[in-house]
C-alpha cells in the first residue's frame, strides 16, 4: 500500500527534528507499508478507534479481558486448532478423508454436497459431545452453571 508523500515528508522531518536521521533525505522513491497478519489488525483497530466507532474500554476489554471471557483462552482454543489441524494434514489424515468421502460421493455434486454437510453434521455433534454441554459456563456465567448442574443430575 503506498504511503503518500506528504506523510513521508512529515516522518522525514519529525524523524530529523528529533535527531533520528542526519538529513531529509531529497530522493523521492515510492514508501509502501505492508500490511500483513502483525499489522493489519493493529491498523483495524486504530482505524476503528480514530472514527470513534469504538472506545478504549473496548479496546482494553479486547486485550485484558473481563470476568468471563479471558482473550488469552480464545488464542490458546485456536492455536490447539491449527496445531490440529496440521498435525492431520501432516499425517495425511485429511487427504484420506477428502478422498473417502469425494469416493462415497461418487460423480454427483448432489451427493458431494450431502455427503459433506452429513459429514459436518456428524463431526460437530461428536465435537459437542466431547466438549461437554458445560463448558457454556464459562461464556454464561452462573446461570448456565446451574442449568449444567440440572442436566448433569438428569443423566
Amino acid at each position: 500500500m503506498p504511503v503518500p508523500h506528504g506523510v513521508r515528508r512529515g516522518i522525514l522531518v519529525a524523524a530529523h527534528k528529533l535527531r533520528l536521521i542526519d538529513a531529509v533525505p531529497t530522493t523521492h522513491r515510492r514508501w509502501h507499508a505492508k500490511l500483513q497478519l502483525g499489522t493489519a489488525p493493529v491498523v483495524g483497530v486504530a482505524l476503528l478507534w480514530a472514527s470513534t466507532c469504538i472506545g478504549a474500554s473496548v479496546i482494553r476489554i479486547g486485550i485484558v479481558g473481563d470476568g468471563n471471557v479471558e482473550p488469552y483462552d480464545v488464542l490458546i482454543l485456536f492455536i490447539s486448532l491449527a496445531y490440529i489441524s496440521c498435525s492431520l494434514d501432516a499425517t495425511g489424515g485429511l487427504r484420506a478423508l477428502a478422498f473417502f468421502v469425494s469416493q462415497k460421493a461418487g460423480k454427483s455434486g448432489h451427493g458431494l454436497f450431502a455427503t459433506l454437510y452429513a459429514f459436518f453434521f456428524l463431526s460437530g455433534c461428536i465435537i459437542g459431545a466431547f466438549c461437554g454441554v458445560c463448558e457454556e459456563r464459562m461464556l454464561w456465567g452462573a446461570a448456565a452453571s446451574e442449568s449444567c448442574a440440572a442436566l448433569n443430575r438428569l443423566s
